[in-house]
């Protein structure tokens, strides 16, 4: 299945989007979590399959809005 992930950077804004396929949703999550890990100025991501969040995780808070 492909899935989208977007990851946040310090302003809680969309840094990049990359698409990617897995087999199953904790694959994809477990993907989403190593890119998230690989580059240490970014703060979370959000994950989809499609119009549908699977998840939205936050590893430190960014710059309120």
């Amino acid at each position: 299945m492909m899935y989208r992930v977007c990851l946040i950077d310090p302003t809680n804004r969309i840094a990049t989007v990359r698409r990617y396929w897995a087999n199953t949703e904790e694959g994809a999550l477990a993907m989403a979590r190593e890119m998230l890990s690989d580059d240490p100025t970014l703060i979370g991501f959000d994950l989809w399959d499609g119009s549908r969040r699977i998840a939205e995780e936050r590893k430190r808070a960014g710059v309120a809005p």
